[in-house]
């Protein structure tokens, strides 16, 4: 939200500035309030990074150049926000098929030795446990726990 406020402001900014002379801009199609301009900006910035219809549009170059450029933002937010989320689906299948894969060897070892069934399933028992098994956690791993006064930490 701060982001999209900054760019509608920016996009105000733009409008409302007179570089190289500019005639025409965004600004001079509505003749409302600051603050419908400001809502005018934040929905314009919003639908340049959503799929939402907007009327407004540039007026002269300048705007344009300014929309180019934040199109061009949104588009790399938007690639790196998919990338990030391909990263984490891939990582998750193959974490997924690494347990599998451990699990179907585990299986084929306890079968290719015949191990009973009864001590077969104490073994995957034990993995299948100690897979989701945390490691406690000690004083020694909380640094600041030393800030602590004595007597609450001998509590």
């Amino acid at each position: 939200a701060i982001f999209a406020h900054f760019i509608a402001c920016l996009w105000y900014l733009v409008g409302s500035s007179k570089f190289g002379g500019q005639q025409h801009s965004w600004l001079e199609e509505e003749n409302a309030s600051s603050f419908y301009m400001y809502i005018c900006a934040y929905h314009w910035t919003m639908a340049q990074f959503t799929p939402a219809p907007v009327a407004i549009a540039p007026g002269n170059v300048v705007e344009r150049t300014f929309a180019v450029c934040v199109l061009f933002l949104g588009f790399v937010i938007f690639s790196s926000l998919l990338g990030s989320a391909a990263a984490l689906i891939s990582q998750s299948r193959q974490e997924a098929y690494d347990k599998l894969k451990e699990n179907e060897t585990l299986r084929r070892f306890l079968a290719d030795n015949q191990i009973s069934i009864a001590l077969s399933t104490r073994i995957s028992s034990f993995f299948h446990h100690h897979r989701h098994r945390k490691t406690r956690i000690v004083d020694s791993d909380l640094p600041s726990l030393r800030l602590l006064p004595m007597s609450v930490y001998a509590d």
